[in-house]
């Protein structure tokens, strides 16, 4: 059988299955069962050695953050991240970030978006 030989998300750890939910969950949309499984994740993540998988979760966690415009919990979540060994700074972690980066520029351009509602009479 493959996955015995191979391993691959058969052979992931309950921190990595976790991970990888709240990434799912992002990709539909669904904030509160990513935040959930996010936090799964870090919690578990804690308990081990720490991994390039907890650095995932984390974004993945601070991305739940930005919609609702908690950006003081976003930098919180993201801060231990700019300490992470360079080895860790894989494809699955700048590909995240990338996605908080249009996260953020999107709360920006919102914040600053002419209303004429807002325009001064």
């Amino acid at each position: 059988m493959l996955h015995d030989a191979v391993g691959g998300e058969f052979g992931f750890t309950a921190s990595q299955q976790a991970r990888c939910a709240s990434t799912a969950w992002l990709q539909v949309d669904s904030l509160n069962e990513a935040t959930k499984a996010a936090t799964v994740a870090l919690k578990l993540a804690a308990t081990q050695d720490a991994t390039p998988w907890s650095t995932e979760a984390r974004v993945d966690l601070a991305t739940c953050h930005l919609p609702g415009g908690r950006l003081d919990a976003a930098q919180e979540t993201l801060t231990p991240l700019w300490s992470v060994p360079a080895e860790w700074r894989r494809t699955g972690l700048l590909g995240r970030l990338g996605r908080v980066q249009e996260l953020l520029s999107a709360l920006r351009g919102r914040r600053h978006q002419w209303s004429p509602r807002a325009a001064p009479q």
